[in-house]
């Protein structure tokens, strides 16, 4: 009989179907918002073909919220115990937004106050790169050039929570 420490796998390409079904301009929503729900004053988007994988974006979130991540774990943890439970202002709650962005990518990398992690094909690795503040999610993503227009669509759409400097590929979306 064969144990192990965890109870259960989350099956990354199910993930995945998750947020594709959504379109992938949820990519865009889920680490948007999460920069939105802490005390970052500016958020920083860009999105643009990789130059060196045809068929991939770089998608890159950085803010500047003083703290960035208080626990780096929440990274690659589901549902764990999340700080913007109980406040109605808060959009996520339920700390799932970046692993149904994980699911698509191919590879990914934060940086934060607390530390580092990057995902590649063989698992998840740490790194020791520190950020002085906020926070950089930085992935590559398989988007077409027909996903890319409805993701800049889908952000032109987006308001930004007053004193909050929002900047797509940039240009300074309005609030």
């Amino acid at each position: 009989m064969t144990t192990t420490a965890d109870w259960f796998t989350v099956d990354k390409e199910g993930l995945a179907k998750l947020i594709q079904r959504k379109g992938k301009e949820t990519l865009l929503h889920e680490l948007i918002q999460n920069a939105w729900d802490t005390d970052a004053n500016r958020v920083d988007v860009e999105l643009v073909p990789n130059p060196n994988l045809r068929g991939y974006s770089i998608l890159k979130v950085i803010d500047d919220h003083p703290e960035g991540w208080k626990n780096l774990a929440h990274a690659w943890t589901l549902f764990a115990e999340s700080d913007k439970k109980g406040n109605a202002e808060k959009r996520g709650r339920f700390n799932l937004g970046e692993k149904l962005v994980l699911s698509l990518c191919r590879s990914a990398r934060i940086e934060t106050t607390t530390g580092g992690v990057r995902f590649d094909e063989s698992g998840r690795h740490a790194i020791r790169h520190k950020r002085a503040a906020g926070s950089l999610f930085w992935a590559e993503v398989r988007i077409t050039e027909e996903e890319r227009r409805e993701m800049r669509v889908a952000m032109a759409k987006l308001i930004p929570p007053p004193g909050v400097e929002t900047v797509f590929n940039s240009v300074v979306i309005q609030p």
